[in-house]
């Protein structure tokens, strides 16, 4: 027996621990299980009460009998997550589905993005996002259409590709604390054709220990940039031009990780390892000009000076290399310090190459080490809500092949919001921080073969004012 109730995202709590500045708040008990019982810390749940965001891995469900093991559930936050539980019964009584899209459409303005970080089968993944779900459903299943599209005026470019894909997924326990999941996407493109990418990984579980073992055959067409982009530019006073080819293949990729992580309410700890094996990476190719091919870019070009044809040395072709390996490991750190403060760091190394007919080269633009770190501090008092955010980077060089490798660097940001409650349906929240707080500067002098990781103009003071309207 399955007992289901359902979360939803609350918008006037406190921010989350795990959030970066505004995210997830916590989520209200709408409904709770036909039998058995929600417990926090000890005590049961009732329906309309809170639960904050850093308190979500407290809840536990407790069965009436041993038959009732499982239960399924869902938290979800941003664009129309609400839509189920504030269209009017009488409108969806009336219209039925088309109430969903009438209040979807009056609802508009109500999204935002949302930025979150979130630890994920041993990986962070941190960004903006506009809509999200948790769920511990054991299948899923999709449908995906994306129309890409290319238009630029360097080159004369209006380019579009269709590319449409359709993916399941199912997890299933083949023995106490051992899962096997399988899944596969197919990938129809209206240029290249279709293909089936399979993947299947293997997890063992020990109390607060996991052990993952995971295979996956990806799939990537061609960008349209890489296929038709005809790009000219001036850096720092260096022509650069940057050449597509219609003759690309799609690549393909057998990658293989093992990981380990150690997860408590309190602290998070986990180890990656992996290789990634490409065909037909697509790759930058530098090639050499001389006075004919140079005449022929101005021609293609018009827009680049004499002046500026004459400093140019190479330029960049897209092509397909034979092969392309990447391998490394990721170790990840993540620990909450007290109930407003949590930390973060996560060192990867890297080692990626590729093999053309002159032999095996490092990938350009590749990075051997990086650091990122990051700590977040929240608090409310009354009306008033502060939220304290310091990230930094720190990398080794960057390698251009055919090119001066670019230097490593260290950037810190330290970033604050403050959210001052009006009333219920206004609030102000003013933002004030300092972007490159050491004021990290490349200053290399410039020349045609010397490549920058580094392009922050030094140290920034960043201010802005948001009207949140509920």
């Amino acid at each position: 027996m399955c007992a289901i109730f359902i979360l939803t995202a609350l918008s006037g709590a406190a921010a989350p621990v795990e959030a970066a500045k505004e995210g997830l708040s916590g989520i209200m008990i709408l409904s709770l299980p036909e039998s058995g019982k929600l417990t926090l810390d000890g005590r049961e749940l009732k329906p309309g009460q809170a639960v904050l965001a850093e308190d979500l891995s407290k809840i536990k469900y407790i069965p009436e009998s041993r038959t009732e093991q499982y239960f399924s559930y869902v938290a979800a936050f941003g664009a129309f997550s609400w839509f189920s539980y504030t269209t009017d019964q009488n409108l969806k009584n009336a219209l039925g589905h088309t109430a969903y899209i009438h209040d979807g459409i009056k609802d508009l303005s109500k999204i935002k993005p949302y930025a979150m970080r979130i630890t994920a089968n041993g990986i962070v993944h941190e960004g903006t996002y506009i809509f999200g779900a948790v769920s511990n459903s054991t299948s899923i299943a999709g449908l995906d259409f994306r129309r890409d599209n290319l238009e630029s005026s360097s080159g004369n470019i209006d380019n579009g590709a269709n590319t449409f894909a359709a993916y399941l997924q199912h997890e299933m326990r083949i023995y106490k604390g051992l899962n096997f999941t399988a899944g596969a996407r197919l990938t129809a493109h209206e240029d290249f054709g279709t293909n089936l990418s399979p993947k299947v990984a293997l997890m063992y579980s020990l109390k607060d220990i996991n052990f993952r073992l995971t295979y996956s055959r990806g799939f990537r067409t061609p960008g349209l940039d890489e296929l038709h982009y005809n790009y000219f530019s001036v850096n720092r006073g260096k022509p650069q031009i940057s050449i597509g080819s219609k003759d690309l293949d799609p690549e393909t990729s057998d990658y293989f990780s093992a990981n380990a992580e150690y997860n408590t309410d309190f602290i998070t700890i986990s180890a990656t390892a992996f290789i990634n094996s490409v065909d037909d990476m697509i790759i930058k190719k530098n090639i050499k000009v001389d006075d004919a091919k140079r005449a022929e870019l101005m021609a293609l070009f018009p827009e680049m000076t004499a002046d500026q044809a004459a400093k140019l040395e190479q330029y960049a072709l897209y092509c397909n290399s034979d092969k392309g390996r990447v391998k490394g490991f990721n170790l990840n750190l993540s620990a909450l310090v007290t109930r407003d403060l949590d930390f973060g760091v996560n060192y990867s190394w890297n080692y990626a190459k590729t093999k053309s007919a002159e032999g095996w080269a490092l990938l350009e633009r590749s990075v051997r080490n990086t650091v990122t770190l990051s700590s977040n501090y929240h608090h409310q008092w009354g009306i008033y809500a502060l939220n304290v955010r310091l990230s930094g980077r720190l990398q080794s060089r960057t390698y251009y092949p055919g090119y001066e490798n670019a230097p490593g660097y260290g950037v810190w940001n330290l970033n604050t919001t403050h959210s001052i409650k009006i009333s219920e349906k206004f609030r102000i929240e003013p933002s004030l921080g300092v972007d490159n707080i050491f004021d990290r500067v490349d200053r290399r002098p410039d020349s045609s073969l010397r490549k920058y990781a580094l392009y922050s103009p030094g140290r920034m003071i960043v201010v802005g004012l948001r009207l949140s309207f509920n």
